[in-house]
């Protein structure tokens, strides 16, 4: 007879084997599972990072469990932090070229870019992070990274308005530039938003004493 240990409530399920013999009661063994994961079509452990196949079970494939979406916020978050940078980079690169058109406003749009790219460089960190934070479940860093992406996107906000601003004033007109720019923003937004759900449901699934990890098992 052989036992599979959690560190759960457990609640005795039998299982056939593949050899039937005249003895119905050989045909049987007795191990222990989760109460909340007896009724599950797996044999013996269900982890809870493979959710998402209940949930394709379920019709809804879209939705994922909290840990894959607090790692898709952790990459995507990282990606476009690397991709702003990089597009400030160039924008102040290019800034340079036109200074004496700026005049006076030419360091209110040089602030304006060196604190967005610096936005930037803070996110990228923070999402390593959190990357970190997931894998090794430390709730303290994920409630860090969530206060750090709610007070640096509208930082970057003020600053992407503010530069847009003062490059229409010298123009006369909101350019091609200016709507790459706040179209990029409002992307990114409207992701940080859906982001900060996801590993706010991570955070409140640590809270609740869920864990991710491979549970510890042996036999008896």
């Amino acid at each position: 007879m052989s036992f599979v240990y959690h560190k759960k409530r457990y609640h005795p399920v039998k299982l056939t084997t593949e050899y039937h013999s005249k003895d119905q009661s050989s045909n049987y063994d007795t191990i222990l599972l989760p109460l909340d994961e007896a009724q599950t079509p797996a044999c013996c452990c269900v982890r809870q990072r493979n959710s998402w196949l209940r949930q394709l079970r379920a019709g809804r494939p879209w939705v994922c469990d909290a840990r894959t979406a607090a790692l898709l916020a952790a990459f995507f978050t990282m990606v476009c932090s690397v991709f702003v940078a990089s597009m400030y980079c160039c924008l102040l690169y290019q800034l340079s070229y036109v200074r004496k058109d700026l005049a006076e406003l030419y360091y209110g749009v040089q602030i304006s870019y060196l604190a967005v790219l610096s936005t930037q460089l803070s996110l990228f960190s923070l999402s390593v992070l959190l990357y970190t934070a997931v894998l090794q479940e430390r709730i303290g860093w994920v409630g860090l990274w969530m206060v750090g992406v709610v007070a640096l996107t509208p930082l970057e906000g003020v600053c992407t308005m503010y530069s847009n601003i003062l490059r229409d004033h010298v123009n006369k007109k909101f350019d091609v530039q200016s709507k790459v720019e706040m179209g990029v923003f409002i992307i990114r937004l409207i992701a940080n938003v859906l982001g900060v759900g996801g590993v706010f449901r991570f955070y409140r699934s640590l809270q609740s004493g869920q864990s991710y990890l491979p549970s510890d098992q042996f036999s008896l």
